[in-house]
């Protein structure tokens, strides 16, 4: 890696550090901290710890502005500022100028405004020898002022936009069966959008956003699914508006697959994940191409385990073997847990329980993943594993110390109470009529 050029006799203490954490094969920071103080017991880890990160931090920056937009976009920024201090006037106004250019042309209206503000500040210093007439400036106030609107109107959608996704979150409309709570966002969502600009790309894809997740929120799955096209079509459409590598793209794919998976609607999704195959060849990024390759597994296995094709879902995972499954330690952590789930699924349908256990029993007993939402469903899929093994002991103390946990943040789902409450009970010790009896109960829930 790039930090390791970085190495001098003054840090080598922070690259030990690092080199600790990625031979770990599933660090946490009590394994970490315990080895390192067996190493280097007079040395005080935090400061090591914090130089580290800040040295990561700083490589990982100059790497992305190499390649990413953004970073680009306000790294240049950045150099105007230098270039305005050292008063190299005609310098700056022409780098200024062609940011300006480029913030407008990728829709950053905030930088944008900066460096609007920033150019009439100029002006003034220089006591306005740029500008010849009064329209001059006018013009740019107007500029300026048409720029505030739009931005206004995007924070309107977003505020919108995440209020629904709040809501969603809080209510669960789906398991609550009240979906008229979100109708008053819908009303007002419509209105908004009624009469703002059609041509920003920012404002379209947060409305067909909100579209998308309010048929979800409601079980109109084929309805999202037509929003998630839209805005597939959006983003097909404006690719100057994409990051390098286009992971706000990716998104949406992963969003319009997840659509299918949930209407069953299986023989759309080659198209998909065609797309998401066509990414990989304009940005060829190791990392990028890992990711990718996981959201291919998770919807290439989900049709045959909605089918109950099992043996075949084995197939699958020889075929990903050495693209993913052997490098699954490299993905970010949504999608770690993402495929993990699935392999651990697979395992417990083809009842292989010693597999099924093993592929979960890092993530478990790792301190890393508890604030993921995803970290949830593994929990619940580890417990129905120990089930199946006949576990009760295992099962009894870790419900327990679940429901703690969810007592102290106030986090309980519906799911996780059903499931508490069938291994809770003494299931194993029941005559076939009482199972009978507790599994209509259940379901009536």
């Amino acid at each position: 890696m790039a930090i390791r050029s970085l190495q001098t006799e003054d840090n080598k203490l922070y690259l030990e550090l690092f080199n600790m954490i990625d031979k770990d094969k599933y660090p946490n920071k009590e394994s970490i901290s315990e080895t390192f103080h067996k190493k280097y017991p007079n040395s005080f880890l935090a400061a090591h710890v914090k130089y580290l990160f800040e040295l990561i931090l700083q490589v990982v920056v100059e790497l992305n502005i190499k390649k990413n937009k953004e970073y680009e976009l306000y790294n240049s920024y950045l150099k105007t500022k230098v270039l305005r201090e050292r008063e190299l006037y005609d310098d700056y106004l022409s780098l200024l100028r062609e940011t300006k250019e480029k913030a407008k042309y990728t829709g950053d209206y905030n930088l944008l405004l900066t460096l609007q503000r920033d150019e009439i500040k100029i002006d003034s210093w220089n006591y306005f020898e740029q500008i010849r007439e009064e329209d001059e400036l006018i013009k740019k106030q107007h500029e300026i002022n048409d720029n505030l609107k739009t931005i206004r109107q995007i924070n309107e959608q977003s505020f919108l936009y995440e209020t629904l996704r709040f809501k969603i979150e809080k209510n669960k409309s789906v398991q609550t069966g009240k979906p008229y709570l979100f109708n008053d966002l819908l009303i007002s969502e419509m209105t908004l959008v009624s009469g703002m600009k059609k041509e920003i790309f920012e404002i379209n894809r947060l409305h067909q956003l909100f579209q998308a997740n309010y048929f979800i929120s409601i079980g109109n799955y084929k309805s999202a699914l037509n929003s998630f096209s839209e805005l597939t079509k959006l983003y097909s459409e404006n690719e100057q508006f994409w990051n390098n590598p286009p992971v706000y793209y990716v998104m949406v794919l992963e969003g319009v697959l997840e659509s299918l998976k949930r209407t069953r609607i299986f023989e759309e999704m080659e198209t998909y994940k065609d797309q998401l195959s066509t990414l990989t060849e304009k940005y060829p990024y190791a990392h990028f191409i890992l990711e990718i390759t996981a959201i291919e597994f998770i919807y290439s296995v989900a049709p045959y385990m909605y089918g109950k094709q099992y043996k075949e879902c084995l197939e699958i995972i020889n075929y990903y073997q050495e693209s993913l499954i052997d490098k699954l330690l490299l993905l970010p952590p949504r999608l770690f847990l993402g495929v993990s789930i699935c392999l651990s699924g697979i395992y417990l349908m083809n009842k292989d329980m010693v597999r099924a256990r093993k592929q979960l029993a890092p993530i478990i007993t790792n301190n890393t993943f508890d604030d993921l939402k995803i970290f949830r469903s593994v929990r619940l899929l580890n417990l129905i594993i120990y089930y199946e093994l006949k576990e009760t002991d295992y099962i009894e103390s870790t419900i327990r110390s679940i429901k703690r946990k969810n007592k102290k943040t106030n986090k309980e789902t519906q799911i996780e109470k059903l499931i508490f409450r069938y291994l809770g009970t003494e299931w194993l010790k029941y005559s076939m009529e009482k199972k009978i009896l507790l599994q209509r109960s259940l379901k009536m829930k």
